[in-house]
């Protein structure tokens, strides 16, 4: 019966259409000319950055290579090169910005016209900066109001944010967490519509969420892990929301003890990350100068140019084909080794279910073991074959012993702590699944356990929030809003956002 009746009302919508606000939308018609013409220019675009990436990358080699006989002068001239290549692709999206925009504006810009090619050529430069790895900091916050973003004092963006930054404005103390699409603009009838994304002050949105254009999200307003903010919509002052579209809750989703985190601890770590990445950066590099001194040695050519690049390719190939057998050999054994020994000591620091100050020593060592556990190569070469559990185990997760389906987990499993994520029995995981162990504030954050029960299965792109309330024999479809409250879900199906 109850397929019966899908099926008619199915065959109502498709016999008789609704009328929307999109269908009445005019669709624009850009020329062959506007099309060639934009298409010529995001080529040319193409290739005069990369004309100039190579020039600056020859040029610091030539000048780092002058140094070659002095390891220490030699890594203090690459680290020069780093720092001015990085300090390029971060200022560089703020002057494209200020100089082509301006000021990013509500509207619509038609595809592959010369407004469109402003706006591409900006955002291909805003996605490939290098700020975007310090994100959740005062640091990255200092950079979106460069490019004219209102973010308020002590607000923690932990997501990329959106390219059209005046459209853009964050509340001091709220945050957003990891995996949160803004956007700031969509694509419909062959134009760009850009729109106003505006966040609160002490607001919370959750992991894996979407805010469409035209959205609010007043003081204190909660927006759920794995849910939408369509346009138009807005959370009023202290609601809650969660779902798709999302719809007013009473559960609480900020639940952590707020502690005070000032701004000197937040710019030190600020400091300290960016300092980490600086020192590091080097290494590889000069790795890679002694490298091909011992390479050009070997081939016997007094100097490498065109003439003998052919000869000196040749007699280079099966000592670089051994060579690179090493490398990865050995980087791979170094990594599992580091993998066994460096995150299970650091996490002796961590407790569960303890509140810690954000931005402290606590922090830093949760991100260490993030960082050195979520080896997305190995999730690769593993994922999708009998080998993954056991990987995931060598990491850290604690899955219990089961049948072997060949493929119990997908490509690109993420957590925040692998000791804290338990699988029980016979249980198959589907690519792109979170295992959210860590409950964040703008100034704290508690480490938690997150379960998946016996004979579960997990469809695509799943949040699994710490303190979930699914069980046993649970079926969980594609990117369901899994429960953080209400009776404990056993031997039933789950899906959609709110789940039912």
């Amino acid at each position: 019966k109850l397929a019966g009746k899908l099926d008619a009302q199915l065959a109502q919508q498709v016999s008789t259409p609704q009328t929307t606000e999109q269908d009445e939308t005019p669709r624009v018609i850009p020329s062959f000319a506007q099309y060639c013409v934009c298409g010529a220019l995001q080529l040319g675009t193409y290739i005069a950055l990369t004309v100039g990436l190579v020039a600056a990358i020859v040029s610091g080699v030539q000048w780092a290579n002058e140094a070659i006989n002095d390891t220490a002068d030699l890594y203090g001239r690459v680290l020069v090169c780093v720092l001015g290549l990085a300090s390029i692709s971060a200022l560089g999206p703020v002057l494209a910005k200020w100089l082509l925009v301006q000021r990013w504006k509500p509207g619509a810009v038609r595809i592959w016209s010369l407004n469109y090619f402003r706006f591409w050529f900006v955002k291909l430069l805003f996605d490939n900066s290098p700020v975007h790895l310090f994100t959740g900091t005062p640091l990255y916050n200092l950079w979106l109001r460069l490019l004219g973003a209102r973010i308020g004092r002590h607000a923690v963006i932990l997501s990329k944010a959106p390219v059209t930054t005046d459209l853009y404005s964050v509340g001091a103390g709220s945050i957003i967490r990891e995996n949160t699409v803004t956007m700031g603009y969509r694509a419909r009838n062959n134009v760009i519509e850009t729109g106003t994304i505006s966040i609160g002050a002490d607001a919370y949105v959750g992991t894996g969420s979407h805010l469409d254009i035209d959205t609010i999200i007043e003081d204190g307003g909660q927006l759920a892990h794995s849910s939408t903010l369509q346009e138009g919509q807005k959370i009023d002052a202290g609601r809650h929301y969660h779902g798709t579209p999302a719809q007013e809750t009473s559960t609480d989703f900020n639940t952590v003890e707020p502690m005070r985190c000032s701004s000197l601890r937040r710019w030190m770590y600020s400091g300290l990350l960016a300092t980490a990445n600086l020192a590091l950066a080097p290494i590889p590099i000069v790795f890679l100068f002694y490298s091909y001194s011992v390479l050009h040695s070997y081939s016997g050519a007094e100097n490498l140019n065109y003439d003998n690049l052919a000869s000196v390719v040749t007699s280079l190939a099966p000592m670089g084909l051994w060579l690179s057998f090493l490398i990865y050999s050995c980087v791979t054994i170094l990594g599992f080794i580091l993998l066994r020994v460096m995150p299970p000591l650091l996490h002796c620091f961590l407790r569960t279910e303890r509140t810690y100050v954000l931005f402290g020593f606590h922090y830093i060592v949760q991100r260490l073991v993030q960082l050195s556990t979520n080896w997305s190569y190995m999730n690769v070469i593993f994922g999708d074959s009998s080998c993954i559990p056991k990987y995931l185990e060598l990491v850290g997760w604690n899955i219990a012993p089961g049948k072997q389906t060949g493929s119990n987990f997908g490509l690109d499993q993420v957590h925040d702590n692998p000791y804290l994520c338990h699988v029980g029995a016979n249980s198959m995981v589907s690519d792109g699944i979170v295992m959210s162990n860590i409950k964040l504030s703008a100034t704290s954050f508690t480490l938690a356990d997150v379960k998946i029960g016996a004979d579960n299965y997990l469809g695509n792109a799943i949040v699994m929030p710490a303190g979930n309330r699914t069980g046993d024999n649970v079926l969980i479809g594609t990117k369901t809003m899994v429960p953080i409250d209400g009776p404990l879900r056993e031997n039933t199906g789950l899906l959609g956002s709110p789940a039912f």
